[in-house]
């Protein structure tokens, strides 16, 4: 995609989640950022769909997810994202990607035990009752006792339902 198409893509993007910057509420910023990646959807590779979990992140229902307990500012994203436009498709299904990650999975105030630069998301572990706990920054994660995980399953956001039945610890 060239970069006109880019700034296009980008554009209605921002032009999506932008509200009344003083009242920008986090559900309707990332309502808004879902129904836009659904529609555009296409415009992405299959390497950019499954690289970023965009798929997954376009059939979410929010109300299903934690916002509040995260570090995410609706007002702050919205400004950024219109400060800071992508250069290339594969920047925006990043940037897309990290919008929800940033405000759908929580940090734990558990501190990364390998790197020590940042606290630990929650995560559920894929296809099984259990959470973990998984650092942005180095990539290490634990199960919920601490012990350094080594099954492989693979880490999706957990929702309230999941972090509430599996109880989630240091959130």
């Amino acid at each position: 995609m060239k970069t006109k198409g880019v700034r296009d893509l980008w554009s209605k993007l921002v032009s999506a989640v932008s509200g009344d910057e003083n009242e920008v509420r986090a559900d309707w910023v990332l309502e808004n950022a879902r129904k836009w990646l659904l529609s555009n959807l296409e415009v992405f590779s299959k390497e950019e769909i499954n690289s970023y979990g965009l798929e997954f992140w376009s059939k979410i229902s929010i109300s299903d997810f934690v916002i509040d307990s995260t570090e995410f500012d609706a007002s702050t994203e919205v400004r950024q994202l219109r400060a800071v436009p992508p250069s290339s498709k594969d920047t925006v299904a990043m940037r897309v990607r990290d919008l929800f990650w940033n405000a759908l999975v929580p940090k734990s105030d558990v501190l990364c035990p390998n790197c020590e630069s940042d606290d630990l998301r929650i995560l559920k572990v894929e296809n099984q009752p259990q959470l973990a706990y998984a650092c942005d920054i180095c990539g290490y994660a634990q199960d919920k006792n601490g012990h350094r995980r080594s099954d492989g399953g693979r880490l999706i956001p957990a929702t309230k339902r999941e972090l509430e039945q599996y109880g989630a610890e240091g959130s």
